[in-house]
């Protein structure tokens, strides 16, 4: 019996690329990006159409499908300037000025090609937004980030895959971040009682559907929503007081390489619990801390993130 050749996660790929507009796939661009990732869920869906007429013989008459939809996740690790320019910039809507980059308004388009190297078979998506991301930081781990996609349709399914970019890889760390070089500021004071950072950009995407088409006419963005729980050895109650009173506070967290970094900034957060809580016989009391961040006078915007 011959060998049957079978799709392994070893040969899995993702090379991503700006795209001009929402509807036609990127297939000529030089600077596609090939990422690292842990594991994703990209893909195309139907929604089912179903008669609610009553057949006598109990049999399904009518079966259609309905709006076609791309959406999924893409799970990875955090590394310095591999998700820079088409990742994050689709995240928060805007683009790096002088290595700064902050919520704006600006749709940038992604083409996304899947592929399955050791069958060769390569999935290309158009008009994908960045709809999320999940990011987490804790001690004695690595930085983990999760990219939420929405996207307008599967463009196609090919035999040949996209060569990325030698020069747009290069500039890409090879090491993912983790927590040991990172610092943390809250309330304008350096902290070394974080146990964890969880932040989480929403931007509430909305598919556009009309009659006549089973395809997306367009994406609708909504608020950008920056929210998250911060958790500290509990020693004090300044944080918790401004909860409390209901007064403003700030988080930044300096997320390092050894040679690079990024410097997350929320300088306008407001918190939303809790009071801290004892658990168990053993172990520190951890405050959690949810919050929730407005946009900054100062800054113009929510969040920005800084590289360097």
């Amino acid at each position: 019996m011959a060998d049957v050749l079978i799709a392994g996660n070893v040969g899995k790929r993702i090379v991503l690329a700006s795209q001009v507009d929402m509807s036609t796939f990127n297939s000529t661009d030089t600077d596609y990006e090939l990422i690292d990732f842990a594991d994703e869920s990209i893909g195309l869906s139907r929604d089912e159409l179903t008669s609610r007429l009553a057949d006598s013989d109990r049999n399904q008459s009518y079966l259609q499908y309905g709006n076609s939809n791309v959406n999924g996740d893409i799970n990875t690790e955090l590394i310095f300037g591999m998700f820079d320019e088409t990742l994050l910039e689709s995240l928060l809507f805007s683009a790096w000025t002088t290595d700064v980059l902050k919520n704006g308004t600006t749709k940038n388009y992604l083409s996304v090609e899947k592929g399955f190297t050791d069958v060769a078979k390569y999935f290309r998506y158009t008009g994908c937004l960045v709809n999320t991301l999940d990011l987490d930081v804790r001690p004695n781990a690595i930085v983990t980030a999760r990219f939420g996609l929405v996207g307008k349709s599967e463009a196609s399914v090919e035999a040949t895959s996209i060569a990325p970019s030698a020069a747009v890889n290069a500039t890409s760390g090879s090491d993912p971040i983790d927590s040991f070089s990172g610092t943390v500021t809250v309330g304008g004071s350096s902290s070394s009682l974080a146990t964890q950072i969880s932040l989480k950009i929403d931007n509430k995407l909305q598919d556009a559907f009309a009659i006549g088409s089973r395809l997306k006419q367009g994406i609708i963005p909504g608020v950008c929503r920056v929210s998250g729980t911060l958790s500290l050895l509990f020693n004090d109650t300044t944080e918790y007081d401004k909860f409390v009173a209901g007064t403003e506070s700030s988080l930044s967290f300096v997320l390092s390489d050894g040679t690079n970094t990024y410097t997350f900034s929320i300088p306008s957060i407001y918190y939303f619990g809790e009071t801290p809580k004892g658990s168990g016989q053993e172990g520190p009391v951890v405050h959690n801390l949810p919050f929730v961040a407005k946009k900054n006078t100062s800054l113009g915007a929510t969040i920005s993130v800084t590289r360097a």
